[in-house]
């Protein structure tokens, strides 16, 4: 199932201070994987969940998502960002609310999947309020100048330091 192995990249301003990186792998053999990016008080986890077409409960990023619940367990600030492949309500979601995550229900596209706007991706809180912003002036077909099939979905996050 190592068809499509998937990385991440999470970007960190100079002045904030960056305590150290824990990569993670799913246990699921999709190649997929979470970087957790640990900063003072706050851990930030950049991950792309597999999509999978069943879309129900066997889905294989509820197994991603519950294995993201058991990396963070013990902390207490945390905000995953993720295209989570998987709409509003769904089980990833579901299972990401579950453990105590805000900000799942934003319901306003951020992806193109075969030409149709969806929901897919997230910024979820745990231990901190989150306020989605205006949304981004990229449009959803991909240019030269933004190739990707993904809007820049940003929030305000805050935090007690």
């Amino acid at each position: 199932e190592r068809n499509k192995p998937d990385g991440c990249l999470t970007l960190v301003r100079k002045h904030v201070p960056v305590v150290g990186c824990t990569p993670y792998a799913y246990r699921d053999g999709t190649g997929h994987i979470a970087l957790a990016v640990h900063m003072a008080g706050l851990t930030v986890i950049n991950t792309h969940i597999k999509w999978d077409k069943s879309g129900g409960e066997t889905h294989v990023g509820v197994g991603q998502a519950e294995r993201l619940v058991e990396m963070v367990r013990d902390m207490q600030h945390v905000i995953i960002l993720s295209d989570c492949n998987d709409r509003p309500g769904g089980p990833v979601r579901r299972v990401l609310e579950d453990a105590g995550f805000t900000g799942l229900q934003m319901a306003t596209p951020t992806a193109l999947i075969n030409g149709d706007p969806v929901a897919l991706d997230i910024i979820a809180a745990r231990g901190s309020t989150t306020a989605y912003l205006p949304d981004s002036p990229i449009s959803y077909m991909p240019t030269a100048e933004h190739p990707s099939d993904h809007l820049v979905v940003r929030a305000q996050v805050r935090y007690p330091a």
